[in-house]
């Protein structure tokens, strides 16, 4: 089951919040908030990919949620569209140096929002994905070692006494072996959160024994 894109709506006008729901709530998984402290709590909790953001508001504006946001490593991928009255170039400037993606005014065309919405959450996507695959490789690069050196050690000193006792050859195979299959389970991970990350793994929701689940994952781990 593919999980629909999430945007927290930032307004503390109840009417724009309605109109944007009305507009987006086909498509996406939506959040409101109605000030910047609203808005901080809830991005922490809800992981918005994009976050709409009113400037005028009580209590911090939106350039200093931009600010706060821009600020929690959690949220680092988040996309930023401010949403304003305002369109003078020193509201926009004063906008992308708080942290913005990008800027709308208010009243907005839907059809504008709509494409603006689909870039930006492409371009999240793409950033995301840039990540993984640079986290998966430094995560490959370092657990490949172990297993590796346990399949090519065995092997050349295999090679370097080709009538060595058989006892100790079928140890050094069953070593290779076992280095090997953990080398296969590795690469079945990455395989797995790479298409988990680009929306190819479909997910079944299903009752389950959470003790056993918790009771296998410390079992794994453990001898770490």
């Amino acid at each position: 089951m593919q999980s629909r894109n999430k945007i927290l709506l930032v307004d503390d006008n109840a009417t724009n919040i309605a109109i944007l729901e009305e507009v987006l709530a086909q498509q996406y998984c939506l959040q409101s908030a109605s000030s910047g402290e609203e808005a901080l709590a809830s991005a922490e909790e809800f992981r918005p990919e994009l976050i709409l953001l009113d400037i005028m508001m009580p209590g911090i504006d939106g350039y200093e949620t931009c600010r706060r946001i821009r600020a929690n490593p959690k949220l680092k991928h988040a996309k930023i569209i401010m949403v304003s009255a305002k369109a003078m170039v020193s509201e926009r400037l004063q906008g992308y140096d708080a942290g913005a993606d990008d800027y709308l005014t208010k009243p907005f065309e839907e059809d504008e929002l709509l494409a603006k919405v689909r870039v930006y959450l492409r371009l999240q996507s793409i950033e995301e994905i840039d990540q993984l695959k640079s986290d998966l490789l430094s995560l490959v690069s370092h657990e490949t070692r172990t297993p590796l050196n346990g399949i090519i050690s065995p092997l050349e000193l295999l090679l370097s006494d080709l009538d060595g006792d058989v006892e100790e050859r079928k140890e050094m195979l069953e070593l290779a072996s076992q280095s090997a299959r953990a080398l296969q389970h590795l690469f079945e991970k990455v395989t797995k959160l790479s298409a988990m990350k680009a929306s190819k793994w479909l997910f079944k929701f299903s009752q389950t024994n959470l003790s056993e689940v918790l009771a296998k994952a410390t079992a794994e781990v453990t001898p770490l």
